[in-house]
């Protein structure tokens, strides 16, 4: 088992970019509304995992909601709102 950097503190765009996941927002579409180029929200999703010892975004979303890096609060509005 990887042992979880925790003396990385993740960015804001880390957290965007994981809550977006979350919401099962795709990869096109963030990089859309953030304003960044696709292959810039894949590195930011690489680092997430990396810095969470994640196996996958997925992973780091669930990793990021126990942590309380992701607004799980959040993520459920956006889901009712749509």
């Amino acid at each position: 088992r990887k042992e979880i950097i925790s003396v990385h503190r993740l960015r804001d765009r880390d957290m965007e970019v994981r809550e977006a996941a979350a919401c099962g927002e795709g990869t096109k579409v963030t990089a859309h509304r953030l304003g960044l180029a696709m292959e810039t929200v894949k590195q930011y999703r690489g680092d997430a995992i990396a810095k969470l010892a994640a196996r996958n975004i997925t992973h780091a979303v669930v990793l990021g909601i126990g942590m309380g890096y992701v607004n799980i609060e959040a993520v459920l509005e956006e889901h009712d709102g749509n």
